[in-house]
C-alpha cells in the first residue's frame, strides 16, 4: 500500500538504526533508499540490508554523487505502491500512524495527503545512540480549503513541512515534477514540493502519534532566511517556482492567470512577512539574549536540570502534551507506540509508570 522513500549520504549509522526498528516491529510495507555514500557508508549499509531483508522488504539503488532530489526523482519512478511517504534517515515514521492514514485516504477520496502528531528530539551526545536530552512537539497540520489558492495562502501563512505526509504516489510525482528546474536549494528541495502538496488537494491531520525527527550536529539545514534572499539565484528561481504554482492553481481552481498570480504574490509575501521578522528577533532581538535565556541555559548546564525541566513542563502542560515524561508514562495513549523508538535511540527499553 506504501513505501517510504529514505535518501541517505554517509550516515550510515543513523540508517542502520531506523531499519532496525522496522525489523524490531516486523513492519510489512516496502522501505525504497537511494544511497549516494560514500563507498565505506555503503558496503555498511548493504551488509545491513542483507541481514535484514528476510523480514523486510527493501529496495536499494546507489546514486553515487546524486543529491538528495535527484534521488527522489530516480527512487519516485520505481515506486509501485498508491501511497508514498518520505523520511530522512535519522527519523522515525510509526507505522501505526501510516497505517492509519491510509486508512483515512483511502476513506475520504478528496483529501491526497495525511500525517499526525509528531515531535522533534535532541540527545545528550550527538549522534543516533544515547540519553535524550530535550523533546517537544514538532508542527504538523491540515489544509482542509475547499480551493487550491485559498490551500496555498493558508499553508504560507502558518507553515509546517507537508513532505512528511503520506500523499498519493500521483500527487507525490507532481510535487518533485519540476524541482530540477530551479537553481536555488530553498525553492527545490522543500518549498516548491510542500507547496504543491497544499494546492493539489487537503490534507488531513489526525491524532495518532505519527512521526520523530531528530535534531543532531549531522543535519542537513535549509539556508538562514536573509541568505537565501540575497543568493544569486534568487530572482531566477522565485520566477520559476511561483509560475509553477500559478498553473497549477490556474488548473485546479479554473481560474485567469492575473488571479492566481495575485494569489501565490499574496501567499508568499504573507509568508516573508512572518519568517523575516520572526527570524531576525531570534538572532537579533532583545529575547535573544535576555536574563530568563541566559537561566535556562545555565539551568541546563545543570546535570539534573534537564529531566526537572522536562517534568515541569509535563505538570504545567498535561493534556495532550509530547514531553518525554509523559511519552515515558503507560498513562500516555502514545506510550506503545514511542517505546520502539526509544529503544531504538537509548538501546533500552524503559518500561514506564503503571
Amino acid at each position: 500500500m506504501i513505501s517510504i522513500v529514505i535518501p541517505t549520504k554517509n550516515r550510515s549509522d543513523f540508517l542502520i538504526r531506523l531499519l532496525n526498528y522496522y525489523y524490531d516491529l516486523d513492519y510489512k510495507h516496502w522501505i525504497c533508499i537511494g544511497d549516494s555514500s560514500d563507498s565505506s557508508h555503503a558496503e555498511r549499509i548493504k551488509k545491513e540490508i542483507d541481514r535484514l531483508k528476510h523480514k523486510l522488504k527493501i529496495t536499494y539503488r546507489q546514486y553515487p554523487g546524486l543529491n538528495d532530489l535527484a534521488c527522489y526523482r530516480e527512487l519516485i519512478d520505481s515506486v509501485k505502491t498508491p501511497y508514498i511517504v518520505y523520511i530522512a534517515d535519522d527519523d522515525f515514521l510509526i507505522p501505526r500512524g501510516l497505517e492509519a492514514c491510509i486508512e483515512f485516504l483511502e476513506s475520504n477520496k478528496d483529501y491526497t495527503a495525511a500525517n499526525g502528531e509528531a515531535f522533534v528530539f535532541s540527545l545528550k551526545d550527538s549522534g543516533p545512540k544515547g540519553e535524550i536530552s530535550s523533546l517537544s512537539r514538532y508542527k504538523q497540520k491540515c489544509l482542509e480549503a475547499d480551493k487550491a489558492g485559498q490551500r496555498l495562502i493558508a499553508y504560507l501563512e502558518d507553515y509546517f513541512v507537508t513532505l512528511f505526509s503520506v500523499q498519493k504516489t500521483g500527487v507525490w510525482k507532481t510535487m518533485y515534477k519540476d524541482v530540477l528546474s530551479i537553481s536555488n536549494r530553498q525553492f527545490a528541495g522543500e518549498l516548491l514540493p510542500a507547496c504543491l502538496s497544499a494546492v493539489e488537494g487537503k490534507i488531513k491531520h489526525l491524532g495518532c502519534l505519527y512521526l520523530a525527527r531528530q535534531v543532531h550536529d549531522l543535519r542537513y539545514c535549509v539556508s538562514d532566511v536573509y541568505d537565501w534572499l540575497v543568493a544569486p539565484d534568487f530572482g531566477s528561481s522565485y520566477e520559476t517556482f511561483s509560475g509553477i504554482l500559478i498553473k497549477a492553481i490556474m488548473e485546479k481552481d479554473n481560474l485567469r492567470q492575473e488571479k492566481a498570480s495575485q494569489m501565490v504574490k499574496q501567499a508568499f509575501w504573507r509568508h516573508l512577512s512572518i519568517v523575516i521578522p520572526g527570524k531576525y528577533k531570534y538572532c537579533y532581538g532583545r529575547n535573544s539574549t535576555n536574563v530568563f535565556t541566559k537561566l535556562k541555559d545555565n539551568l541546563k548546564s545543570v546535570s539534573f536540570m534537564p529531566k526537572a525541566i522536562n517534568n515541569i513542563k509535563s505538570i504545567l502542560y498535561p493534556s495532550g502534551n509530547l514531553s518525554l515524561l509523559r511519552l515515558l508514562s503507560k498513562q500516555s495513549r502514545y506510550h506503545n507506540d514511542f517505546m520502539p523508538i526509544h529503544k531504538a535511540i537509548t538501546g533500552f527499553e524503559n518500561k514506564g509508570d503503571a
